[in-house]
């Protein structure tokens, strides 16, 4: 019984850990500094260890990915939503151009 209880404690600190970051993207609709391939993996990794748990059938790691990728899929669509609205147009145009070796001016 303390096991689950330690292990519980562990999964609301750690996937507390991301709520900040969920309310300040929020507040601010700013995802300026954050790196969508690092939520990627991470929604990736959480996955798999939900899998390696329910195949253990461990609560505690089912429940800690469960709540931790719901995180970063709230993450990953805030970052969908207002990257656009963040950016400014001059660095969407040098995107385009370094990607398409073309010269497109606004």
């Amino acid at each position: 019984m303390i096991d689950l209880i330690i292990g519980f404690s562990g999964v609301i600190l750690m996937n507390a850990s991301a709520l900040p970051q969920i309310y300040k993207v929020y507040k601010t609709h700013s995802v300026k500094d954050m790196d969508i391939r690092r939520e990627w993996l991470l929604l990736l990794g959480c996955t798999l260890y939900l899998i390696h748990g329910i195949m253990r059938g461990n609560p505690v790691i089912i429940v800690s990915n469960v709540w931790a990728m719901i995180m970063f899929i709230l993450l990953l669509y805030m970052m969908r939503r207002w990257k656009c609205q963040n950016t400014d147009t001059t660095d969407n145009l040098n995107w385009l151009n370094k990607t398409f070796k073309t010269k497109i001016t606004s």
